[in-house]
């Protein structure tokens, strides 16, 4: 995830950042008492080496700023977008211009014999990881104006604490100090104190993808919540129409046994569980005429077929602890919203149909009984308007606010106090 990376990577910077003395730290000439344990030569292939992995962070610097939409400049004020632009503008002309390249893999999954460099190494490991958070549901369109500052915030502090080492490390054979590192930490210092703090975009990012839990069956509730997570998992595949209402079917069943399980002991979330049934109950008889052979879903009946056998076959006694209830919530929530997007887009491509009957003059045959013809029409608002809303305002769960992340602020604070960080005193005693 962007917080897991990105913070990461400011708590290396942070470390690199609260060391001075960088010669000593490499084996260099510091002084007196410390002696030299590496040559001049070693130290500028550290030197080209640390440059690398400070490319990598520009790197991230840089997508970050470009990636992820929209820009300041859409819903911000004329100087705050022209900030966001002129940072992004200087750091290109500086990357464009540096000569180093890019870690290899070797130099990233390596260890590092000397602390200083291994911090570099794990900083430009977190950059290299962090660029595949700036894709998916960090994609352009996918963040608000809030969240897209926070970003730039963030990026400008880690700017300016890369500004700081690169004059610190002036001294080391062979180093290359950035170009135009004054107008591009001006541009820095303009972004770093825009007033945005929604840390929920931390929660934003890659994540590994989630697959089914298979092998043997486990006991008690956590067989039902097996079964159900399988369910989501396989509802990756478009169901056919048939499929889709025996999972409405299944959904409304496991949603009716667990709230009457859960009446004594939770008896809001049992109401709650009996609505979420009796929307299912509505959403089955509303699709009864649905139809459409596109699409699979034999999986996610069987294993919603599990999970209801499963349930059925518990002790009416069995506790449903706070971990089961919130495990169980989230499911049903995540599956309602899966279903509701796989409706509307059955819907919206015609792969779902919905059969309507059509008028016919019956002859005078000598019949006592005639066929109702029948045809297969697309879904449209007109002609299922019921189906439609019961699926748009009561089957997709509402949008919750998003918590922002315990220690969202703590390494952004590090960061911040140690770009700022003075050496200690040269008195007597004073470890270095």
């Amino acid at each position: 995830m962007y917080g897991e990376n990105a913070g990461a990577l400011r708590t290396e910077l942070s470390t690199l950042l609260r060391q001075h003395r960088i010669q000593q730290r490499i084996g260099g000439p510091g002084i007196h008492t410390v002696p030299v344990t590496t040559t001049d030569a070693e130290r500028e292939q550290m030197g080209r080496l640390i440059q690398r992995y400070r490319y990598g962070v520009l790197t991230w610097c840089r997508q970050a700023l470009t990636f992820p939409g929209p820009d300041v400049g859409v819903s911000r004020r004329g100087r705050a977008a022209a900030q966001d632009v002129e940072l992004r503008r200087r750091l290109e002309a500086t990357f464009v211009a540096s000569g180093a390249s890019l870690p290899t893999l070797a130099e990233l999954t390596t260890p590092h014999r000397f602390a200083l460099v291994d911090s570099w190494r794990l900083a430009a490991r977190a950059a290299a990881l962090g660029e595949h958070d700036l894709a998916g549901d960090m994609a352009p369109g996918q963040l608000d104006i809030n969240q897209r500052l926070t970003i730039v915030k963030d990026t400008a502090e880690i700017i300016r604490g890369l500004i700081v080492l690169d004059r610190r490390y002036d001294n080391v054979p062979g180093w290359e100090s950035l170009v135009g590192s004054t107008r591009l930490e001006r541009a820095a210092d303009a972004c770093a104190f825009l007033t945005a703090e929604d840390y929920t975009v931390d929660r934003r990012g890659w994540r590994p993808p989630a697959t089914t839990l298979d092998g043997p069956v486990r006991p008690g509730i956590a067989g039902v919540i097996q079964a159900e997570h399988n369910v989501l998992i396989h509802l990756n595949r478009f169901p056919n129409a048939l499929n889709f209402r025996r999972l409405l079917d299944s959904q409304r069943e496991l949603s009716t046994l667990l709230a009457a399980r859960a009446t004594g002991a939770e008896p809001g979330l049992s109401a709650r569980w009996h609505r979420r049934g009796e929307t299912y109950r509505a959403l089955q008889r509303q699709a009864r005429s649905l139809g459409g052979y596109v699409g699979a879903g034999n999986q996610a009946v069987a294993e919603a077929a599990n999970a209801i056998s499963r349930l059925q076959r518990l002790p009416r006694d069995t506790t449903l602890g706070q971990r089961t209830i919130r495990d169980i919530s989230t499911l049903f929530d995540a599956i309602d919203l899966r279903l509701a997007d796989t409706f509307e887009n059955g819907s919206r491509e015609r792969l779902y149909f919905v059969a309507t009957r059509l008028p016919r003059i019956v002859d005078n045959d000598g019949q006592a009984i005639h066929a109702v013809r029948t045809r297969y029409v697309p879904i449209t608002e007109p002609i299922h308007a019921d189906l439609r809303r019961l699926v748009r305002d009561q089957l997709r769960p509402r949008a919750r606010q998003t918590d922002t992340p315990s220690g969202a602020t703590g390494s952004r604070r590090e960061l911040s106090e140690a770009i700022q960080h003075r050496p200690p005193s040269r008195a007597p005693g004073i470890d270095l």
